[in-house]
C-alpha cells in the first residue's frame, strides 16, 4: 500500500484555519486514525520537505518510508517549449502584470499583494494587479486592480480564460499565510511565469531563488517583494531569462510527466 498526497491531515492542524482550535478529543481521533493508515503503508509520498518533516515528527515515520514528489499543473496538455517562448517574448516590458490567484483573499495574502502593486506604482513602474478567484473586500479599489472573480476551470470557456490570463502575466504573486504546496506555482511555471511567494509550508521546496522565482520569509514586507520584482524590470532581458528558467523547472521537476516517472521508480523499488 502506498499513500500519495500533498501533506498529511495532521500537518494542517493549527496551520489551516479550518483545522485550528480543535478540541482535544478531535485532535486525538484525527491523529489516531491517520497513524493507523500510515502504519499499513509501505511508502508515503508527499509533495515537499515540509510535509516530510512534519510527517516524521508527528508520527515517527522512518525515513525509508518517505519520498518527495512535487505536484504538477492542473492542465489537460502541457505547452510546448515554442509556445512558452512565444508567450514570454510577447509580454510587454510595461505594465508589470501581477497575477493573484486565490479564493480566500486573506489566507492567500491578498492585502500584501495589493500593497506590493501599490508600492511598485509609487516607484514609477506601471503595475497592474489581476485578481482571480475572489473579489477583494473593502469597497472601491485602486484603478490598477483588475478583478476577474471566480473562474470555473471545469468549463472549457473558463479554462481558456484562465489560460490567457496566466500566459499574459509577468509574475504570480502568492504571499500566502498557509499552504501545503502552492500548486499555482506549478501552473505559473508551466506558462513561463516566475513566482514570488512567502516561504511557508511546502513552498520552499518548489521555489528556487533566481531559478523560477523567489520565496520570501513570512515576515517579509511589501518593500521586499517589490524590490525583487522591480530589479527584474530594470533589466527586462534578465526577466525573460528568469521566465524561461521557470518553464525549464516546470518541465524537469514540476510537471506530471516528471512526477509519474519518479513515482514509477519508487513503486518498482517495492516490487520483489
Amino acid at each position: 500500500m502506498v499513500l500519495w498526497t500533498d501533506a498529511l491531515l495532521g500537518s494542517l492542524v493549527d496551520f489551516y484555519p479550518y483545522l485550528t482550535n480543535l478540541c482535544r478529543e478531535s485532535r486525538q481521533q484525527l491523529h489516531a486514525m491517520e497513524k493507523a493508515a500510515l502504519d499499513r503503508c509501505a511508502l508515503v509520498i508527499l509533495s515537499s520537505q515540509w510535509a516530510i518533516d512534519s510527517a516524521a515528527q508527528l508520527y515517527g515515520i522512518p525515513n525509508h518510508k518517505l519520498r518527495i514528489i512535487p505536484r504538477g499543473a492542473s492542465r489537460e496538455r502541457d505547452r510546448t517549449q515554442a509556445e512558452v517562448e512565444a508567450l514570454i517574448q510577447n509580454r510587454p516590458s510595461q505594465p508589470c502584470r501581477l497575477l493573484f490567484v486565490g479564493v480566500q483573499w486573506e489566507r492567500k495574502g491578498g492585502p500584501m499583494a495589493l500593497e506590493v502593486a501599490k508600492m511598485l506604482n509609487q516607484r514609477g513602474l506601471d503595475t497592474e494587479l489581476w485578481v482571480v478567484g475572489c473579489c477583494p473586500p473593502g469597497g472601491k479599489l485602486p484603478d490598477f486592480v483588475k478583478v476577474h472573480g471566480f473562474i470555473d476551470r471545469a468549463d472549457p470557456t473558463g479554462e481558456a480564460r484562465f489560460d490567457q490570463l496566466l500566459g499574459d502575466a509577468h509574475f504570480l504573486i502568492l504571499p500566502t499565510q498557509a499552504d501545503t504546496f502552492g500548486v499555482a506555482i506549478s501552473e505559473a511555471n508551466a506558462a513561463g511565469v516566475p513566482c514570488v511567494a512567502s516561504a511557508v509550508g511546502g513552498i520552499p521546496t518548489v521555489l528556487e531563488t533566481g531559478v523560477n522565482g523567489q520565496a520570501l520569509p513570512l515576515s517579509a514586507t511589501a518593500e521586499d517583494y517589490s524590490d525583487f520584482i522591480y530589479s527584474y524590470f530594470q533589466d527586462y532581458p534578465r526577466y525573460q531569462q528568469l521566465a524561461g528558467s521557470a518553464w525549464q523547472t516546470f518541465k524537469h521537476r514540476l510537471s506530471w510527466a516528471a512526477a509519474q516517472k519518479t513515482a514509477l521508480g519508487y513503486l518498482r523499488e517495492l516490487m520483489p
